[in-house]
């Protein structure tokens, strides 16, 4: 039986750790907190089992990206797996994890480079209060759902910390538009459903 893993981070860390596993990527709002939960604990015990220097930096990753610290070449494997390229997030945690001291090349720190550049930006377009109407309830049907989690950090960062509700497009996995029910100060959805069109 093949197991599902979400499409973020945490997924593409339980497939780095476990590269042989039988699995199939789903929507991270897919799984159930049990399902997380159980990824977690699983992700956990395999971190455990790398050599010491090795566990050292995984670990420092992950508290980084919980955290939205970091430089730049911690913050790639996340997005670069929400955008679905996963060779490439997978590629950049061989080198930041399994080497000491390692640097990407010119061409592929180029090719980095221009993604979160990407994803910054548009990030940053849809911070607009044109796009709520009425207050707290965010518009992006046009936008792609990839877009949602960073556009939740960031909603938080610089405009509300009240429940919100927002309706995005589709996602890589996942057609239609979707309905994200965000909690008060949370920056993780509680609810993400379809949007049944009448």
């Amino acid at each position: 039986m093949r197991t599902k893993i979400p499409l973020d981070v945490e997924g593409l860390i339980h497939r780095f750790l476990n590269p042989d596993c039988q699995c199939v990527w789903v929507t991270p709002w897919s799984i159930t907190n049990l399902q997380r939960n159980n990824l977690l604990e699983q992700n956990r015990e395999l971190i455990n089992r790398l050599p010491h220097a090795q566990k050292k930096r995984l670990q420092k990753l992950r508290k980084q990206l919980r955290c939205h610290a970091g430089n730049w070449k911690s913050k790639l494997p996340e997005v670069a797996i929400r955008h679905g390229k996963y060779q490439f997030a997978i590629a950049w945690l061989n080198g930041m994890i399994l080497r000491a001291n390692w640097k990407p090349t010119e061409k592929l720190e180029a090719r980095a480079r221009l993604l979160l550049s990407h994803d910054r930006a548009m990030v940053k377009r849809l911070i607009l209060k044109s796009r709520q109407w009425p207050k707290n309830i965010w518009h992006l049907h046009d936008v792609s759902a990839t877009y949602i989690p960073p556009f939740i950090f960031q909603l938080r960062k610089k405009i509300t910390r009240e429940q919100v509700q927002i309706t995005s497009g589709s996602h890589l996995l996942a057609d239609g538009y979707w309905c994200w029910i965000i909690a008060k100060n949370s920056t993780h959805p509680i609810s993400v459903q379809p949007v049944i069109e009448g």
